[in-house]
């Protein structure tokens, strides 16, 4: 039952989109046209979290977006759409933007580990410090049968 209203809310999402993309033409193929790198990193992404796709698609849409509100509001027309397209400070911008995904991509999941490894080793230098005050407190015996034997 469940299947059944997912795909009845997928058709009805995409009668939405399709029926309200019919009247905005121009601003439709401009933003095609400038998510291009969402497009490429949605095709790239084999992970079922689609964090790569999430973080330039992301991006990539608030680099597209003001050109976007720019074109609905000074007219819309094919013209203006093409104008823009055709404008190298706006690919620049809009594919700057999607830059901007691709590194957070790259670079956040590494500082996240490194942080995660320090955050580690620091635990691991406390639990050796506590470790160290119960075998001066209690002697080495309480470190087991099988404790190596040293400063441990």
């Amino acid at each position: 039952m469940a299947t059944v209203n997912k795909r009845t809310n997928r058709l009805l999402a995409g009668l939405g989109v399709l029926s309200i993309s019919s009247f905005l033409v121009p601003a439709v193929m401009f933003m095609a046209a400038g998510m291009a790198p969402t497009f490429v990193a949605a095709a790239i992404d084999r992970r079922a979290e689609r964090f790569r796709t999430l973080c330039v698609g992301g991006l990539n849409f608030l680099g597209v977006l003001p050109f976007t509100v720019q074109l609905v509001s000074d007219g819309h027309t094919f013209e203006m759409a093409f104008s823009l397209l055709g404008n190298t400070w706006i690919w620049l911008a809009i594919l700057s933007s999607a830059a901007v995904g691709w590194a957070i991509f790259a670079v956040v999941p590494t500082v996240v580990a490194l942080l995660y490894v320090q955050h580690l080793q620091r635990r691991i230098t406390r639990l050796q410090q506590r470790q160290g005050r119960l075998t001066d407190q209690w002697g080495p015996e309480v470190m087991g049968a099988d404790a190596p034997s040293g400063d441990g």
